[in-house]
């Protein structure tokens, strides 16, 4: 996601180019002006965090996580934010409490913005870093880190001679909107990957696959055209059994048809 000037820049780049292209003109642009190319070091929007300035205006200090959000809403990690009143001199101030933040104005007032750590980003993010800007005063930006769980180590003092009623207000009813900002892992492309492949000869590609033979065991048989193979003695038995048996029925058959000729003659 663009800030809205570079978008800006980028619609006007686009809108010259349609032009261009509509009037038959040359409309290729160098790379350095080209609205559709972006550089891959080039950083963009990832998402943001809020941070509540309330404490702030009770001379109370704060340490807290809160959530980094992206455009779509979606939660990409967290961001670890201390706020700490402080003098003129930046030492914190520790127990001096006030019950109204109107008692602030006209006093001189300070605190620090410690931007601690990130964590759970996306591992596609190579580099990050935050910016932010406090009431009326300029933009703030931390270093740029590198991982997924980066540790900025973030401290900038502010200071006010005399508080206003705008900067009381400011405090008790507005947050502090940090941005994140950062570059992406370049990914491979699929030409690289194919090009790792290791290449086939035009000889093995024109190869076609060979047949597997399949060969089957012929039975071993003896002399006699019988098997050799062992017949278990259990199996041998019943089956001489059974031959045994069919002899005697067909004994028994060929008396009865003698006794049907005798009857009949």
């Amino acid at each position: 996601m663009w800030e809205k000037a570079r978008f800006m820049n980028r619609y006007y780049g686009m809108q010259e180019m349609y032009e261009n292209k509509q009037d038959g003109e040359e409309w290729n642009m160098p790379k350095d002006r080209d609205p559709f190319y972006e550089a891959p070091d080039s950083k963009g929007f990832l998402g943001s965090a809020i941070v509540f300035l309330q404490p702030l205006a009770y001379l109370m200090d704060s340490e807290e996580t809160y959530p980094i959000v992206d455009f779509t809403g979606e939660e990409l990690g967290e961001l670890s934010v201390q706020l700490s009143p402080c003098n003129s001199s930046g030492k914190e101030l520790i127990g001096d409490y006030v019950n109204d933040p109107q008692e602030l104005i006209g006093k001189n007032y300070g605190f620090m913005v410690k931007i601690q750590t990130a964590r759970g980003l996306p591992r596609r993010i190579d580099k990050s870093s935050c910016k932010y800007r406090f009431f009326d005063g300029k933009e703030v930006n931390t270093a740029l880190v590198s991982g997924s769980s980066p540790s900025y180590l973030h401290e900038q003092t502010f200071q006010y001679k005399s508080v206003s009623s705008e900067l009381a207000d400011y405090l008790l009813n507005s947050n502090l909107w940090i941005t994140l900002w950062g570059t992406q892992r370049a990914r491979h492309s699929h030409t690289q990957d194919a090009n790792r492949r290791p290449s086939i000869t035009s000889t093995e590609a024109r190869r076609p696959p060979r047949k597997k033979k399949i060969v089957k065991k012929a039975k071993n048989r003896d002399i006699n055209g019988e098997s050799d193979i062992k017949i278990p003695r259990k199996a041998k038995e019943n089956r001489e059994t059974r031959t045994n048996d069919a002899t005697i029925v067909l004994k028994k058959a060929k008396e009865l048809e003698e006794v049907d000729l005798k009857l009949a003659g």
